[in-house]
């Protein structure tokens, strides 16, 4: 097919970009391979994908108490307006390209952790700043600004690993 002919030749978007390719194990490997060997080979690699929910403001204790909400309804109003945010995928992708994407994400470059990766693909593909706060960057990511006061709810939190292979890739996301 073209693909595999562009995937050969090295002429696919982002070609020479190394990735974090691993053993069946998701151990990496000691020097990752170009994103176009990956794809030709269907060598196991990372890759990151990003849920992103929006939600509505929920009212305040005051607001729930005046406006006489019982819980049931409230909680009925609130996720009838939580929304599940997708992208179409670009043209230019060499996979699934024009798809409708429920999961923003990417490829894990060399040397790059699935975290880093998660926050930067957010930002690139959905203009959403996320940043690391806290000790511990597996568990949860705020909007902040330069005293570390949250000015925003974008929340990002580490869900699970998993295996994912099929006649064209062998990922871990």
């Amino acid at each position: 097919t073209d693909l595999t002919n562009a995937l050969r030749l090295g002429t696919t978007l982002d070609a020479k970009e190394r990735i974090c390719t691993t053993n069946e194990c998701n151990i990496p490997t000691i020097n990752g391979h170009p994103r176009n060997i990956v794809r030709l080979n269907k060598l196991w690699h990372r890759a990151t994908y990003i849920v992103v929910r929006h939600e509505p403001s929920t009212p305040t204790l005051r607001e729930a108490t005046e406006a006489t909400f019982t819980a049931t309804t409230e909680q009925k109003r609130f996720m009838e307006k939580t929304r599940l945010l997708v992208q179409r995928r670009s043209s230019l992708k060499d996979y699934c390209p024009l798809k409708l994407d429920p999961c923003p994400g990417g490829l894990v470059g060399f040397g790059e952790s699935c975290n880093y990766n998660a926050q930067r693909e957010l930002l690139e593909e959905m203009g959403i700043a996320v940043e690391w706060v806290g000790l511990d960057p597996n568990k949860s990511v705020l909007n902040t600004d330069r005293g570390g006061t949250c000015t925003s709810k974008h929340v990002m939190k580490r869900l699970f690993t998993f295996p994912y292979e099929s006649e064209d890739l062998k990922c871990w996301g």
